[in-house]
């Protein structure tokens, strides 16, 4: 090892008085003097000295002179027995010394150690704060929304259904939470459906976005068109761990195109079935619709005249109906529609 020379630090200081000395590298050293009028032949005193400082935790340290003089029976028996004494003494202060020297960097550690603990767990309960505060916010929207919301496990089952969803179909969580999906309340009336979508579930756990149009039945037993689609979720290695069901009610949509449907079907029966010409034509004039009175009026298929504008249809006219051939001519000329004219 190598030693760092230091400047000696020096100190004076009465018989019987005791201070404190603060070494190179921060310790700090206490120095008590004799009092003169201790006396270190009496064992008794001795021991009872080293006593009451091991009580308090005080490890005694200092020089032992003996005078020997390389002489034989030089100590007497009582001389011996204190140097026993003190031999002892100093053997248990040396062990005691190092026993509390661990013990101190024992203290140390477990005070680091407790600095570090004290800082994970704000650190924890900062996360577990924010954590609270994200999943309050998630469910806040999660159960909010007017679209019927879930998540399943890959397999099916039912981990979490949103109040939309629970409401629509008047059950509990605890009517449908852990089931598989297919037992559940929204596909109870259709063996079809849920045949569909177990095979939907296997797609998605493929990482397939699967879609489809469903019928879910509602708690007052009206039975509503539901726009219906599985997402896949997937980690941080792309692996997909959940599934994300979504519905939204399509009804009104699906009544309306109803409605538009049966409304053209019996407007285009009404217009076919109408004694009077009746067509319709786009932005350049061509038509794009005439009725079969139209077609016999004009005494051409309707293949002849869609697509056609009407100075097209002069000329099909000059070719089936000689007598008004001029008069459709004039007509075509000045830009007229000669089939509301003749």
């Amino acid at each position: 090892d190598i030693i760092v020379p230091r400047d000696e630090i020096t100190v004076g200081f009465d018989p019987g008085s005791e201070i404190k000395v603060t070494q190179h590298d921060g310790s700090i050293l206490h120095l008590k003097k004799l009092a003169p009028d201790y006396d270190p032949r009496d064992k008794v005193a001795a021991l009872h000295y080293l006593d009451v400082h091991q009580a308090k935790g005080k490890v005694l340290t200092g020089l032992l002179y003996l005078e020997n003089n390389l002489a034989a029976n030089v100590f007497t028996a009582d001389r011996l027995e204190l140097l026993k004494a003190l031999a002892s003494q100093a053997a248990i202060s040396m062990e005691n010394a190092g026993l509390y020297a661990d013990l101190e960097n024992k203290i140390v550690a477990l005070k680091q150690a407790e600095g570090e603990l004290r800082a994970e767990i704000a650190e924890r309960k900062r996360t577990g704060e924010a954590l609270r505060a994200s999943e309050q916010k998630f469910r806040a929207i999660f159960d909010q929304t007017f679209q019927f919301i879930g998540v399943l496990t890959i397999d099916g089952i039912l981990l979490q259904a949103n109040r939309t969803a629970l409401q629509f179909a008047g059950v509990g969580e605890e009517a449908v939470i852990g089931k598989p999906f297919w037992e559940t309340p929204w596909w109870a009336h259709s063996d079809e459906l849920r045949e569909r979508l177990r095979a939907a579930i296997r797609e998605a756990a493929g990482g397939k976005l699967v879609r489809f149009e469903a019928t879910h039945p509602a708690a007052d037993g009206q039975v509503r068109y539901i726009d219906f689609s599985l997402k896949p979720v997937t980690d941080a290695e792309g692996r997909v761990v959940q599934l994300i069901p979504e519905g939204r009610d399509i009804t009104e949509r699906k009544q309306a195109e109803r409605a538009l449907l049966e409304s053209q079907a019996l407007y285009h029966s009404l217009v076919e079935q109408l004694p009077a010409g009746i067509f319709r034509k786009d932005a350049a004039g061509r038509f794009v619709y005439v009725n079969p009175w139209f077609c016999q009026f004009k005494g051409l298929e309707a293949e002849f005249i869609l697509g056609k504008t009407p100075a097209e249809m002069a000329a099909l006219q000059l070719a089936a109906h000689g007598p008004n051939a001029g008069q459709a001519n004039e007509l075509a000329a000045a830009g007229v529609d000669h089939h509301a004219q003749i």
